[in-house]
């Protein structure tokens, strides 16, 4: 039934973008386009299998970032030149350390794991680009890779090295599933940084 119900969509979303691009082709966007959009569309709806994606979260520094596995609380934000006897290399710059607590809150699996890297920054000036944070060098830093169990949270810092003028800071997740499908992008205002 389910299947049935995607190919009638595939074919309603089909015919409409076929006869929607008729024309002089000055609207922009060819038929070939819109139809190749529309299963796109529809493959990734076939893999979902019913979870969500393909919506950008925007949040405040003391909103709760609900992802589909955790739910992340940013506790404090600092900017400090010297975390545990080591500085950014270049001294325009320096670390920006989140303390945050992940709480799994995912319940298909005892624990989920985690990594340094899933968590990302950017600024103005990056042009959209992201960094990563800085692999594990400090006592209260989360680790490379950890898991967490159902139910339990684990509280940590994650250090990033950014310049010390940068503005509208954003902390960034992208939501990456076991089989590679990517579901939404939460993107945090970071505002509050004591310095």
């Amino acid at each position: 039934m389910k299947l049935k119900k995607l190919i009638f969509m595939f074919l309603t979303v089909s015919c409409a973008a076929a006869f929607s691009a008729c024309g002089n082709g000055t609207e922009g966007t060819s038929a070939a386009d819109t139809i190749k959009d529309a299963v796109n569309d529809v493959s990734t709806a076939a893999q979902s299998n019913g979870r969500d994606y393909g919506e950008t979260i925007e949040l405040a520094q003391t909103d709760v970032m609900e992802s589909a596995f955790f739910n992340c609380t940013v506790n404090s934000a600092e900017l400090v030149g010297e975390i545990d006897g080591y500085v950014p290399n270049d001294e325009t710059y320096s670390f920006l350390r989140l303390n945050v607590t992940i709480e799994n809150t995912f319940e298909d699996t005892a624990e989920i794991a985690m990594f340094y890297n899933d968590f990302e920054l950017t600024w103005d000036g990056l042009d959209g680009s992201t960094v990563f944070p800085e692999t594990q060098f400090a006592e209260n830093q989360l680790p490379d890779e950890y898991s967490i169990f159902k139910n339990e949270s684990r509280t940590g810092d994650i250090i990033f090295v950014i310049p010390t003028d940068a503005q509208n800071i954003k902390l960034k997740y992208i939501e990456f599933w076991d089989d590679d499908f990517e579901g939404n992008e939460y993107i945090m205002s970071v505002t509050d940084i004591t310095k």
